[in-house]
C-alpha cells in the first residue's frame, strides 16, 4: 500500500540508484561488454539492464523513416484529390508511385536502424552507411513527385538521360553496397560470432 505523498516512482529511482552505484564501484573490473545492455566483470559477474544511447547513424535512420511515413501520408492525400478531380478517377503514375515508395522507404529506414544497432562499426561508418541509402530514397521520392505533378509521362525510362543512367548506376551502387555493409555488420557480429 502507498502512503499518501509517498512518490510511486522511488521504488525505480532507488533500482537505477543502486544500479549505477554498481556501476561506479566496478567500473575499474569491467573486462568486456557482452552485448546491447550488458557488461561482464573480470570476476565472472555479469551486470544487465544497461542501455546505452542511440548513436547519430541510429537516429538519423529512426527519423527519416518518421519523415517518410509522414510523405507517403500526404502523398496519399494528393493521391486522392488527382483521383478525385480526374475524369477516368486515376491518379498520376508517378503520384502513385511517390506515395507507395515513400511507405516502402519508411519502412526500410527502420530495418537499417535495427540493423545498425549491432554493428561492430565506428559511427563514422554507420553515419556514411545509412546516409547515402536514405540520401536516393529521399531524392527518388521529391522525383517520383515532381514527375507527377507535372504528369508529362507515365514512364520516365523512355527516354534516355542522366536520370535513367547516372543517376541509376550511382542508385544502385549506393543502395546495395551501403545496405551490405549495414547487413554485414549484423551478420559478423549476431550470426558468425
Amino acid at each position: 500500500m502507498e502512503r499518501d505523498g509517498a512518490d510511486p516512482n522511488a521504488k525505480n529511482t532507488v533500482s537505477a540508484s543502486r544500479t549505477f552505484s554498481s556501476i561506479l564501484l566496478v567500473s575499474s573490473k569491467i573486462s568486456l561488454r557482452l552485448g546491447r545492455g550488458m557488461l561482464a566483470l573480470s570476476d565472472g559477474r555479469t551486470i544487465t539492464g544497461l542501455e546505452s544511447p542511440m548513436n547519430t547513424a541510429i537516429k538519423i535512420s529512426l527519423l527519416a523513416s518518421g519523415v517518410f511515413l509522414l510523405t507517403g501520408l500526404m502523398t496519399g492525400v494528393v493521391k486522392y484529390r488527382r483521383i478525385m478531380s480526374s475524369p477516368n478517377h486515376r491518379a498520376p503514375v508517378y503520384i502513385d508511385i511517390a506515395h507507395r515508395a515513400s511507405l516502402l522507404y519508411s519502412f526500410a529506414s527502420l530495418v537499417m536502424a535495427k540493423l545498425l544497432e549491432y554493428s561492430p562499426y565506428s559511427q563514422s561508418i554507420q553515419l556514411v552507411a545509412v546516409s547515402l541509402p536514405l540520401f536516393f530514397f529521399a531524392v527518388t521520392i521529391g522525383g517520383y513527385y515532381v514527375f507527377g505533378m507535372l504528369n508529362t509521362t507515365d514512364n520516365i525510362f523512355n527516354k534516355r538521360n542522366f536520370i535513367t543512367t547516372w543517376y541509376m548506376y550511382a542508385l544502385i551502387g549506393g543502395e546495395i553496397g551501403s545496405f551490405a555493409i549495414i547487413l554485414w555488420g549484423f551478420v559478423s557480429t549476431q550470426i558468425l560470432r
